[in-house]
């Protein structure tokens, strides 16, 4: 039937590939809750890193390397625990290092540890 032209079958058309990190992040369950700005959720959107001057708002207790959500589109691995978070939620990232110590990291997430929620 195929030969002769006709639709048999199901045609799969392959989704994008994404890494096992990526994949881990996306099947895990939240941990809390951060909530920021316009100015940060539309340098999410543009595949730019989570700063802390963007945040408003952090929700839930967790720890580093635990994955949140963003304003609940976006899932993210974070650098920080929720009590170091609202130490520098708002704050110039130059901060961080001066709050939290010279060996911290300088941004909350980096793009590689954010990805949108699926659907």
């Amino acid at each position: 039937e195929i030969l002769q032209g006709a639709v048999v079958g199901t045609h799969i058309i392959p989704g994008e590939k994404i890494s096992g990190r990526r994949r881990w992040i996306q099947n895990s369950q939240v941990s809390g809750k951060i909530i920021v700005d316009e100015g940060a959720l539309n340098a999410l959107h543009n595949r730019k890193s989570l700063l802390p001057s963007g945040i408003v708002h952090v929700e839930g207790v967790f720890s580093e390397g635990d994955v949140v959500s963003v304003n609940d589109a976006y899932k993210i691995v974070t650098s920080f625990n929720s009590a170091e978070l609202r130490n520098i939620m708002g704050k110039h990232s130059t901060a961080i290092r001066e709050i939290l110590g010279k060996e911290r990291r300088d941004v909350i997430a980096p793009p590689e540890d954010i990805i949108e929620f699926p659907g």
